[in-house]
């Protein structure tokens, strides 16, 4: 992946530490990604459907080394609204908040999955955000964060929602996600997945 961080354009401060990073956000690179990846059973993440509690326990434990304690009870609370909300501003306001996303965006992409049953709108919202902010600093998906994190319960929405908003949003999130993840992939992508999500 290629990241550039200096475009990234900060609109207000967060608390931060000595190294400029905000407090609700712990220090991890690619690498702990890369070892991360390379342990964790991506299907057992695979949110195509509700998570079920275990699946939402070895995410948030996952989670905990690399967001503050306060972050992650906010994120794992019964309504994701105020985790979400702080995210966003994190993203806005923070260079080293949007580094540090690139570095988490596996987890970050698995956690949007599971909100997606219940918190949809707000959640392709704040996805919304999310891939401009990835865009503004010249960040690619990987193949693995694309097809195995973000795009499989994007397109169950499409095609199992009938919440007419939820599926304008996703087809909206579309044309942001073709600035991060190569279209022709994209396509090959949807094109293999043929009806078998959508049947679900």
């Amino acid at each position: 992946a290629r990241v550039s961080p200096s475009r990234a354009s900060p609109s207000r401060a967060s608390p931060t530490t000595a190294s400029g990073l905000p407090t609700l956000l712990l220090r991890t690179d690619d690498g702990a990604k890369q070892r991360r990846q390379a342990q964790l059973t991506t299907a057992s993440f695979f949110f195509t459907v509700t998570p079920s509690d275990d699946a939402r326990g070895a995410l948030r434990a996952a989670m905990s080394s690399v967001f503050a304690p306060q972050m992650v009870a906010a994120m794992f609370a019964d309504s994701p609204q105020a985790a979400l909300a702080k995210y966003v501003r994190l993203l806005r306001s923070s260079t080293a908040a949007a580094t540090h996303a690139t570095h988490v965006l596996d987890l970050v992409l698995l956690w949007c999955a599971s909100l997606l049953h219940g918190h949809a709108r707000m959640t392709l919202a704040f996805l919304g955000t999310l891939f401009d902010v990835l865009d503004k600093v010249d960040y690619y998906l990987s193949d693995l964060e694309a097809t195995q994190c973000a795009l499989p319960p994007l397109i169950a929405q499409l095609g199992s929602s009938d919440d007419v908003a939820v599926r304008a949003a996703v087809q909206l999130l579309s044309t942001k996600i073709v600035r991060v993840y190569a279209l022709s992939k994209l396509f090959m992508f949807v094109l293999n997945c043929g009806g078998g999500v959508r049947d679900e």
